[in-house]
């Protein structure tokens, strides 16, 4: 916007802020300053927008593909909505439109991985699955059975051995209280 167009904006919006207002002071917006400035910093947001963004004609060149989307959308609703209102509602979702769009230009970069043979082929494997993991539980539920039994037959073990080392001192006593009682005899 031009600096003359500008002021004649400001005048237009004071003009109007004391009809609707009825003071001759401007409206103070909450937030601080006038509405004349809010205006002149959201003109110099959208010029900057405007400017940054390169492809600005190609989304405006797609606005009718997507209003039609939109329209076809709504038709279940038979409402009518006018293009000013549609625009507005996809400035509304843009951000969920980038996020889709995102989306689909990830799943179009994987399209190749996920058409694959190995992937199209994990479909018969699935099948395979089941009797697999049920496999794999009876397998567990055998292992953690045999670890119970050999527990047992551990403790089984450690007692026998602990009988047969007392067995083995009792003996290793008798053998040498009888040899004692042969020294002594002898003596």
């Amino acid at each position: 916007m031009s600096n003359a167009e500008l002021t004649s904006l400001e005048a237009r919006l004071e003009s109007l802020e004391l009809q609707l207002y009825g003071s001759t002071k401007p409206h103070q917006i909450s937030g601080g300053g006038d509405l004349c400035s809010k205006v002149r910093d959201m003109d110099k947001r959208i010029n900057s927008a405007i400017i940054k963004k390169p492809n600005i004609a190609s989304a405006e060149s797609q606005i009718d593909h997507i209003i039609k989307y939109v329209r076809l959308s709504l038709a279940d609703d038979k409402l009518d909505i006018p293009p000013a209102a549609l625009v507005s509602l996809l400035a509304l979702y843009e951000d969920r439109i980038k996020s889709t769009v995102a989306q689909l230009e990830q799943y179009q970069a994987l399209k190749k991985y996920i058409d694959s043979e190995h992937i199209s082929g994990s479909v018969d494997h699935f099948s395979k699955l089941p009797t697999l993991a049920h496999k794999v539980y009876s397998s567990q539920e055998e292992t953690n059975r045999l670890s119970a039994q050999l527990g047992d037959l551990m403790q089984d073990y450690n007692r026998v051995m602990e009988l047969v080392s007392k067995q083995l001192v009792v003996f290793d006593r008798i053998v040498t209280l009888a040899e004692q009682s042969k020294k002594t005899d002898a003596d």
